[in-house]
């Protein structure tokens, strides 16, 4: 659950303050909880609700924070199992993990929340229909339109040069 939290708010403090209320808001309302979803998906939705709602707030009221360069490169999704040979790779693969990250957060919350739970928490389509409480064809438009703001963001930073 805190993958989840994470893949929403890239700061370990918000992530897990997010997560605290999730389980909080989970104890409160279990009796409310229908079968017809499994406890796994119904947790998930929790949680992504309250990353969402923290979103929402901090739009209204723009934080700054002074660390979060650091703490978003903390935060950074695992490393690779094969490390890379070079320095120079290992700067390039850092670079490429912050434009990334920036491209990500800059999508539109709706994209960002259906590109993070399936392309990052592999979660089924399905079961983000369910998660998010919209139909199956939305979350297919949803993933397709943030992959394609995706691509148009990182294309012009992350394709060769022709000279």
């Amino acid at each position: 659950m805190l993958a989840v939290a994470t893949g929403y708010l890239p700061r370990p403090a918000d992530a897990e303050d997010v997560l605290q209320s999730a389980f909080m808001d989970v104890v409160r309302f279990i009796s409310k909880f229908r079968r017809a979803s499994s406890l796994d998906t119904w947790l998930h939705r929790v949680v992504a609700n309250r990353a969402l709602m923290r979103l929402r707030s901090r739009r209204r009221r723009p934080e700054t924070h002074l660390e979060d360069a650091a703490i978003e490169d903390a935060g950074a999704s695992p490393r690779s199992q094969r490390s890379p040979a070079s320095a120079h790779d290992v700067v390039a693969l850092d670079e490429t993990r912050s434009l990334v990250r920036l491209a990500v957060n800059r999508l539109p919350e709706k994209h960002r929340a259906v590109l993070l739970l399936r392309d990052v928490e592999s979660i089924p389509l399905r079961d983000i229909a369910t998660l998010l409480d919209v139909g199956l064809s939305t979350v297919k438009t949803r993933l397709h339109r943030g992959r394609l703001a995706l691509q148009r963001a990182l294309a012009p930073r992350l394709s060769p040069s022709v000279a």
